[in-house]
């Protein structure tokens, strides 16, 4: 899953940052250099809230195992 997210990272930040520097090059454009970034900062918060949820559900998945683990016997206590 963690290269999936990497390779999707990079792929919004190539294709954003192509479109800045081609627009940086040309004057007037300062708002439509700031869409791109907004968008992809919209981009990436909505991976990151996706990657929160999942690694949230592991921890409450993780200490339930640990819970059973903890009944099952008290020696293996984390």
């Amino acid at each position: 899953m963690t290269r999936y997210y990497n390779e999707t990272l990079l792929s919004i930040f190539d294709q954003n940052i192509f479109g800045v520097l081609f627009l940086f090059f040309q004057e007037g454009t300062e708002e439509a250099r700031k869409e791109i970034l907004i968008k992809q900062r919209a981009q990436l918060q909505e991976q990151y809230d996706q990657l929160k949820t999942t690694m949230e559900r592991l921890d409450y998945k993780i200490a339930h195992y640990e819970e059973i683990m903890a009944k099952n016997c008290p020696s293996l206590k984390s």
